[in-house]
């Protein structure tokens, strides 16, 4: 993770704003009005204040105009506080006309900081009563100095509800509040492809994913956006698609795929030089009827791409097209720059957040954003029919579903949306009188809400979740259908890449045959315990299953498999979810008990032993007793490091084996007595 580099210059401004208010305080810089008219003085101050008020002219400009909200650091706050102190403490303090600066400072930093709005109305506090009080003046400022701070504050309270009303306003179901002029379309489109281009690349694990856009007049295909490990990409490519290779599938409307692609990487046209490429998958991107580009990957490795694959591209092409409608109407839609920054800045985010937990993250945070809601409802749709799991509810105060639960959504509209897979809504529930539950027959009937809008997010044509909104204001979906539309899409493809991804890594660290941790997993957790440990013990028991090859050369591979799944099925129920078990390899298992010294770990050892002795083992070729020899042996009373106490826990094994099997021997008893 990249650490956040210290700006020098804040922290000299900082430094030196912080130096100021507390001399503000201490009355240092205080002068009366009188004085601070004489002609020597009064020119210095004059400038200063002529300055101040310039500087807040621009900042008020640029507030109604250009900047966006919240964008204002805490230096920038500080400075500029220390700066207004100065100015009113010089020209006669509460006495000063420039006191009305305060108020203008403190509804700016309101509108344009979100941490610091707090800030200037302390510091301003802090300035008047302590240059009051230490300089001696609070009697004759005491009625000036509290109408001032009860205006001051006052001012604040107004300007806080004033902002919060703002960005938060859907009544209506109008769009939040901007003071900001729209963008040019086709920068933030190509903004936002390119972020898709990174969700394709984490998601394929391509080399490069571009996006091109179908220019008909001229017959050509131009680069829209692109995300590549090479630095040969041509950033303007532009392609005939009469001709070229991709132009094949804008022609034909279909996917391209060569699994094994023999050709040179120039042939495709947005490579500069020859670069290693051995798998390439194309297909167009389609709006309505209409070939509006194409979407292309590539990979170093042949194979790389399948069927499957296909079918996730045109997923994506679909939410590429998505995007081009969603620029080309965002003014009607009243999407602002603000919003347009922050969905690019998520998309951007989900493209390196490939864990569901933190999708599901970025779709509490998003989505308050975009569209007014007061409530966020994700449910896992689970092969059980008509049941789900609730993974988001937020906020948790707001009612059912509780987050963490599976509910039965059988007759309700959330069920609707996963059979018809089709949008289901209500944009009045009270008006209505609706009867039909949002997600079960558990909620209450006075939930409150009175616009519901239940979106299946789809893969593959399944519905896998369903993203439920709601509002206690009446229609209010109605104007950001079109929003909901495209986050709808995005979240989908997130959530697959999430799960596809954690998938890949659960087969990396499991084992395919009995569903245990496998050898890799082990070595990585015993490593963690031990090094968390310290001087606490940690105990370990490796075993195998007595005359195993035996069992395989008379009854066959499939019964070994079928008592290796058995094994582990007993395992899992003879050891604590605390502890953990291994498949370390072939027919030998190992299992790790923090905290357990030796002893402790032989007493676990035995009552594994019997859970597999106890029973006869049921398979096609009749029922088998199966036993199992084990060695144990603890940190770090055996061993101090991961190999030697492995090693110790092996010797241990040996010497159960040799010692007649279906037996457990602790590594520091067989010292004591090899025979």
């Amino acid at each position: 993770m990249a650490q956040t580099k210290i700006n020098p210059i804040k922290v000299l401004l900082i430094c030196l704003a912080t130096a100021v208010v507390v001399g503000l305080t201490a009355g240092y810089f205080y002068r009366p009005l009188e004085s601070s008219l004489q002609k020597t003085a009064s020119l210095m101050i004059m400038g200063f204040c002529l300055a101040l008020l310039v500087i807040y002219a621009v900042l008020t400009f640029r507030y109604w105009r250009v900047e966006k909200r919240g964008s204002w650091q805490f230096f920038q706050v500080l400075t500029l506080t220390a700066a207004t102190g100065l100015a009113v403490q010089l020209s006669g303090a509460l006495a000063s006309p420039l006191v009305l600066l305060y108020g203008l400072l403190i509804v700016l930093s309101i509108f344009r900081s979100d941490k610091w709005k707090a800030v200037p109305l302390a510091s301003i506090l802090l300035i008047e009563l302590g240059s009051s009080f230490l300089g001696g003046r609070w009697r004759q400022e005491l009625l000036p100095g509290m109408t001032i701070t009860a205006a001051l504050t006052l001012l604040y309270v107004i300007s806080l509800v004033i902002t919060r009303r703002g960005r938060s306003s859907g009544a209506g179901g109008q769009p939040a509040m901007s003071f900001d002029e729209p963008v040019i379309v086709q920068k933030d489109l190509k903004e936002d492809l390119a972020s898709l281009c990174s969700l394709i690349q984490a998601a394929m694990r391509t080399k490069t994913s571009a996006i091109f856009r179908a220019d008909n007049p001229t017959g050509t295909l131009n680069m829209m956006a692109f995300k590549s490990y090479s630095a040969e990409v041509i950033k303007d490519a532009s392609l005939e698609i009469r001709s070229s290779l991709l132009g094949w599938a804008a022609r034909e409307r279909q996917g391209l795929l060569y699994a094994s692609y023999e050709r040179d990487s120039r042939d495709l046209g947005y490579y500069r030089k020859s670069e290693e490429v051995r798998s390439v998958l194309s297909v167009p991107v389609l709006q309505e009827s209409e070939v509006i580009g194409v979407l292309v990957v590539d990979s170093e490795q042949a194979g790389a791409f399948n069927e499957n694959d296909k079918i996730l591209l045109a997923g994506f092409a679909e939410e590429a097209a998505k995007l081009v409608h969603f620029h080309q109407s965002h003014s009607a839609l009243g999407l602002e720059k603000d919003r347009l920054q922050q969905w690019n800045s998520r998309l951007e985010l989900m493209a390196s957040r490939l864990k569901i937990n933190d999708v599901i993250k970025i779709i509490q945070e998003l989505i308050p954003r975009l569209v007014p809601c007061d409530h966020i409802v994700l449910l896992e749709v689970l092969s059980e029919p008509g049941k789900a799991r609730v993974l988001l509810s937020d906020p948790a105060n707001a009612g059912y579903p509780a987050p963490g639960t599976e509910i039965d959504i059988a007759g309700s509209l959330s069920e609707q949306a996963v059979n018809l897979k089709e949008w289901r809504s209500v944009d009045d529930f009270y008006r209505r009188s609706i009867g039909i539950n949002r997600f079960s027959e558990d909620e209450r009937p006075d939930h409150g809400f009175r616009s519901v809008l239940a979106a299946p997010l789809l893969y593959e044509d399944v519905c896998h979740y369903v993203l439920v909104l709601e509002s206690r204001q009446p229609k209010a979906f109605e104007a950001d259908r079109d929003t909901i539309h495209i986050i709808a899409g995005q979240f989908s493809l997130a959530l697959k890449s999430a799960a596809m991804y954690e998938e890949k890594e659960t087969l990396a660290i499991r084992d395919g045959l009995t569903g245990l941790a496998n050898h890799r997993r082990f070595q990585e957790y015993l490593e963690e315990t031990i090094a968390k440990a310290g001087s606490q013990p940690v105990g370990i028991a490796l075993f195998d299953i007595d005359f195993f090859k035996k069992l395989n050369d008379n009854y066959g591979h499939p019964i070994g498999d079928a008592v290796l799944k058995e094994v582990a099925a007993r395992l899992k129920r003879s050891i604590s979810s605390f502890d953990f078990v291994a498949r370390y390899g072939g027919e030998e298992f190992i299992a790790v008990w923090p905290g357990r010294n030796d002893k402790e770990a032989a007493q676990l050892a035995e009552q594994v032993r019997l859970a597999i002795e106890g029973e006869k083992f049921q398979t096609t070729a009749g029922d088998l007793p199966v036993t199992v020899s084990l060695g144990v042996a603890s940190y770090p009373q055996d061993a101090k490091k991961k190999a030697e106490l492995i090693k110790a826990a092996d010797e241990a094994l040996y010497a159960a084996k040799k010692g007649g099997r279906n037996r457990v021997v602790r590594f520091a008893a067989m010292e004591k007595d090899p025979g």
